[in-house]
C-alpha cells in the first residue's frame, strides 16, 4: 500500500523464503519462519537524497488516503512488534479499535502473564519506517505511538497539524490521542509483563474520570 501511494521510501523486496535449511532453522529457532532480503539502506550516509517532501507531508498523505472499502481493518493480520493483530473488518472505527485492538491485547496480556493487581476487577535517503503495522483506520490512530516514543520535534507537529486538521470534536483531540496511546501500553504489558501496566491504568483512570 505504501509503495502504491508513493508516500514513503520502501526498499525493494529481493527475496522472501522460508528458513528451509534445517541447520539454519535450528540455530535461529526459526523452523517454519521466513526471511527476507531487501535493498541495502545506508542509514549513515550524509548524501542528499529523497523526494524533498517532509516527513510530515508524507505521513499526512498516507494517513488521509481513503480506504478501498467503507469498513475498518485490513485483508491480512499484521504485527505490532511481536504481537499479531486481528484486522478482521468492522463497520465502525469504534468497534474495530475497542475489539480488535484494546480488548484483544488486554486478553493477550492476561493470558501470558495473569491479571496484574492493577487490572483485577477493572476489566541521505528518504525516511525509513520499520515494521509498519498496517490497517485502514482513523487518521489520528498512529499519533498515539508517535507521542509515546518521540523523535518528532515541534516543527513536525506544526506542519502535520496544518496538513491534517484535527477531527471533530476538536476539543477532544488530545484525549483521542491518549486513547490511542493506551493500546501500546497494553501491548508492552502483553509482551513484557506487569511492570508496564501502570501507564495503561493511568490513561484508563484519566479517561474514565472525564467521560465515565
Amino acid at each position: 500500500m505504501v509503495i502504491e501511494l508513493d508516500t514513503l521510501f520502501v526498499p525493494n523486496l529481493k527475496l522472501l523464503d522460508p528458513l528451509s535449511d534445517d541447520r539454519i532453522a535450528r540455530d535461529f529457532s526459526s523452523a517454519g519462519k521466513f526471511f527476507l532480503v531487501t535493498d541495502f539502506l545506508d542509514l549513515g550516509s550524509s548524501a542528499p537524497g529523497g523526494s524533498g517532501l517532509s516527513l510530515a507531508a508524507k505521513l499526512a498523505k498516507l494517513y488521509t488516503t481513503p480506504a478501498p472499502t467503507s469498513k475498518f481493518g485490513f485483508p491480512v493480520p499484521t504485527c505490532c512488534g511481536a504481537t499479531e493483530q486481528d484486522n478482521s473488518w468492522k463497520d465502525s472505527w469504534a468497534d474495530f479499535y475497542a475489539n480488535n485492538r484494546l480488548r484483544a491485547i488486554l486478553r493477550e496480556g492476561i493470558n501470558r502473564h495473569g491479571a496484574d493487581k492493577e487490572f483485577a476487577g477493572q476489566g541521505g535517503a528518504e525516511e525509513v519506517v520499520y515494521n509498519p503495522s498496517t490497517t485502514y483506520g482513523h487518521s489520528e490512530y498512529e499519533l498515539g505511538i508517535r507521542r509515546i516514543f518521540g523523535g518528532f520535534g515541534s516543527a513536525f507537529w506544526r506542519e502535520y497539524k496544518e496538513l491534517v486538521p484535527k477531527a471533530e470534536p476538536k476539543e477532544e483531540w488530545g484525549d483521542r490521542v491518549l486513547l490511542y496511546e493506551l493500546y501500546h501500553h497494553l501491548n508492552h504489558f502483553a509482551l513484557f509483563g506487569g511492570g508496564y501496566c501502570g501507564g495503561a491504568m493511568s490513561i484508563m483512570k484519566k479517561l474514565i474520570s472525564k467521560y465515565g
